[in-house]
């Protein structure tokens, strides 16, 4: 929880880009799905969890949490470069540093 506290005080100070859209996004979902088969992890729409403008819904990231496929997915998401927009509402290049479980 610390981790994400200073990762959220680090943006503050810089400023916020426009929130990511499906385009910006497309290429590191698209990476994503190729890479790696995440049938446990249909219960929510990767696409969607990615791409949402705020904050994931609690429910949405425990049913992400509790999969294996889907912290597989996070750690790809991790590795990959994204675009310059803001994710989640931190800076992309931010929000891809979080912590699988701080989400």
């Amino acid at each position: 929880m610390k981790m994400a506290k200073f990762v959220l005080l680090a943006t503050t100070s810089a400023a916020l880009a426009s929130p990511c859209t499906t385009t910006d996004l497309s290429p590191l979902t698209t990476y994503l799905a190729a890479q790696t088969s995440y049938s446990g992890c249909t219960a929510l729409s990767l696409v969607d969890f990615f791409t949402t403008t705020a904050v994931p819904a609690k429910d949405d990231v425990i049913t992400f949490q509790s999969s294996t496929y889907c912290k597989d997915l996070y750690d790809k998401f991790q590795a990959v470069p994204g675009p310059a927009c803001s994710l989640w509402g931190l800076n992309y290049a931010d929000a891809r540093t979080l912590p699988f479980k701080t989400l």
